[in-house]
């Protein structure tokens, strides 16, 4: 009953807020609102007993994440939420991460104090649910990294238009128009820009590095339902990494290729019709060749089936 109750409030707060068009700056009565209802529950949620009640703890904390500003999002919500992370409770554990990874996707700026919030905070908390004891938290984790790895990518973009405003992205692709126009205008020097873009590199890296171990760890997993969920996010996987890494990828396809699981391999056909984008034509063909001619002769037939599929689609 106190959920049902408190949910409606929620509702209304949301509505309320939506008529005046979302929170703004200028919003603080909206603002104001929000912040007392998150702030109930985030107090209430180390104390919870129930799995279930923290679940929709979690629920609500997301709905409002809609609507709350984005500070807020990393400073008050983040934190409460990070904590359900040791639960004793595994479907509470896969469900914070879920929820983590949903509410950051929904941050559109950021601070420039956030700079290492995944390098040095996110990340190595989520580098313990790759080894979890129970594989339900596995599962959820390799379900996602894909979209977790886009949103690193996009968080890193922010980060940049944070410092030097829109025309770091023109210079991240025309380096010379850039810094003829930064020239000119006086504002910021070159120096200062070949610093940060710099930068910017590096924390990609160490973030790609990041990544990457754990999506060896996750691929390598016992369980063949952890390379299936992995599977899902593929293609995101491949658009964070880009053509210099890809050969990562690569790996990943051919671990899983000669599994005893035959779902496993079914999979493996389904996922890898888009990555053919990313690697190209004749470096991919070049390299599913030998495990379509495997997969054509494999003893189950969905197997069969899915390679012929696959064909039919890459031949389009």
């Amino acid at each position: 009953m106190f959920y049902i109750s408190f949910y409606a409030l929620c509702s209304r707060s949301r509505s309320a807020t939506l008529n005046t068009d979302i929170v703004g700056d200028n919003d603080e009565d909206g603002k104001d609102s929000i912040l007392v209802i998150v702030s109930i529950i985030c107090s209430s949620l180390r104390y919870l007993s129930f799995p279930v009640s923290k679940l929709r703890a979690m629920d609500m904390l997301l709905a409002l994440g809609a609507i709350l500003p984005d500070r807020y999002k990393l400073d008050r919500v983040l934190p409460y939420l990070s904590c359900l992370f040791s639960d004793a409770n595994a479907v509470v554990r896969a469900a914070a991460l879920r929820t983590t990874t949903q509410l950051v996707q929904l941050v559109s700026t950021v601070a420039i104090a956030d700079t290492n919030l995944f390098s040095e905070y996110l990340l190595p908390m989520f580098a313990k649910f790759s080894e979890d004891t129970d594989v339900v938290v596995s599962i959820m984790y390799a379900r996602c990294i894909g979209a977790l790895a886009v949103y690193v990518a996009t968080f890193l973009e922010i980060m940049f238009l944070t410092c030097f405003g829109r025309t770091a992205v023109r210079y991240i692709e025309h380096v010379d128009t850039v810094r003829s126009e930064r020239r000119a205008n006086g504002t910021i020097s070159e120096t200062d820009i070949e610093a940060e873009l710099f930068s910017f590199e590096a924390e990609r890296d160490i973030l790609q590095t990041l990544i990457g171990e754990e999506v060896s760890k996750l691929s390598a997993h016992s369980d063949p339902n952890v390379s299936r969920a992995l599977f899902s996010g593929l293609v995101s996987l491949c658009r964070f990494f880009g053509q210099q890494h890809v050969y990562m990828i690569q790996q990943l396809l051919a671990t899983h290729m000669n599994s005893l699981d035959w779902q496993l391999r079914c999979a493996f056909f389904e996922s890898t019709v888009n990555v053919v984008n990313y690697v190209g034509h004749s470096s991919f063909d070049h390299f599913m060749r030998p495990f379509l001619m495997d997969g054509l002769g494999d003893e189950e037939q969905y197997v069969v089936a899915k390679v012929r599929f696959f064909l039919c689609l890459f031949a389009r």
